[in-house]
């Protein structure tokens, strides 16, 4: 478990890392790919230190999301390279409608119930609703707490999120200047 400070910078260190780290990867696989190089995600060699070693991420998938290819960029990609990293990675797949709202509150839930988190990071994807679907579930059952004010912000800032674009059109990562012409196709 990390030492959370009081200043939370290590968090969004942590998912920028986590974001970047994936995002890379999806990258230069797919632009691998699309030159026709057959590079395989053994080769991706976390570094030695590596923030996310130990860590335990969940990894939220909607298995029809995009045509199946939120599944294909799941298991070819996103969990391999999570494990090379020495992650502990659990994938959930959606099963129905507002599936990751529910994990979203459950997860807040427990974080609220216990003050433990079950997880250091969730990752999810899918497209731009699922993940604004996850968060809304997490951060509206935070704020819905009896919880003092500096106590839900602290609650909210414990977990790291992050999206891996498999949507159609992918407009939270394209705002954040993630996407990458090399591999969108």
């Amino acid at each position: 478990m990390w030492d959370l400070a009081p200043h939370c910078c290590s968090w969004y260190g942590i998912c920028a890392t986590l974001l970047v780290a994936v995002m890379s990867g999806l990258k230069v696989l797919a632009c691998l790919r699309a030159r026709s190089i057959n590079k395989s995600v053994e080769d991706y060699r976390a570094p030695a230190n590596c923030v996310m070693s130990n860590k335990r991420v969940l990894v939220l998938v909607n298995p029809v999301g995009g045509n199946g290819h939120a599944k294909r960029i799941c298991d070819n990609i996103v969990t391999p390279m999570l494990r090379t990293a020495k992650c502990e990675v659990t994938v959930t797949k959606t099963t129905h409608s507002n599936f990751a709202k529910e994990l979203g509150e459950t997860i807040a839930n427990h974080l609220l119930d216990s003050d433990e988190v079950q997880f250091d990071a969730v990752i999810v994807c899918s497209g731009d609703g699922m993940f604004s679907e996850t968060m809304n579930g997490f951060v509206g059952t935070i704020l819905n707490s009896s919880r003092t004010p500096p106590e839900k912000r602290e609650l909210v800032h414990r977990l790291a999120f992050a999206p891996i674009p498999c949507g159609s059109s992918n407009g939270l990562a394209t705002s954040g200047a993630l996407w990458n012409t090399c591999w969108h196709k």
